[in-house]
């Protein structure tokens, strides 16, 4: 027998969908996506589903990922062909956002779409992702490792071989694997 899921913190009001938790901190949704800490006030991170910001664009949250009272998630745009994804981290205790940053800089070639296929937070707020892109048009694809802490963002390796599942944090360090080879970077 299953045990009973932990109930989520006192800041999540009732009828709320938890969407991710993990200690005291929860994202939740209730007309919009909102994360909260303990008992503090939740601070809204995504506008409710509605109609389209624009002609056929939607936005969109994945990748939701908390650590202490931190979180950070991939924050999706799409449009009819094309789409843009950014990378985010709140500081759900303090409600704030720490950081924003374009998950992928390459563009390879007409109406590219891109994701992140991996994303993971330390307790200091410092996060880093995989991302991919593919052109829908030529079919050319690339991936990319960041690394990103305090408003700065560094791109750690960009290839076709980095493995989407394989990234890791271990103390300051960003783990990956690329080719076959075990990567690390500060």
């Amino acid at each position: 027998m299953l045990a009973p899921p932990p109930p989520p913190p006192p800041c999540v009001p009732a009828g709320a969908q938890i969407v991710a938790l993990r200690g005291r901190a929860a994202v939740f949704a209730l007309a919009g996506r909102y994360g909260c800490y303990a008992s503090g006030r939740p601070v809204r991170l995504a506008a409710p589903p509605g109609p389209p910001a624009g002609p056929g664009l939607r936005e969109g949250l994945s990748r939701i990922t908390l650590n202490g009272h931190d979180v950070a998630f991939a924050r999706t745009s799409s449009g009819v062909d094309t789409n843009s994804v950014t990378v985010e981290v709140f500081d759900l205790k303090a409600r704030r956002r720490l950081d924003r940053k374009l998950a992928i800089t390459q563009v390879v070639g007409p109406e590219s779409v891109s994701s992140v296929t991996a994303l993971r937070l330390r307790s200091d707020g410092a996060v880093a992702w995989i991302a991919s892109v593919t052109s829908l048009g030529t079919r050319n694809f690339s991936r990319e490792v960041h690394g990103a802490r305090g408003g700065h963002d560094h791109l750690l390796d960009h290839s076709k071989t980095i493995a989407v599942h394989s990234l890791g944090l271990h103390g300051r360090y960003v783990l990956w694997q690329d080719g076959g080879s075990r990567r690390a970077r500060l």
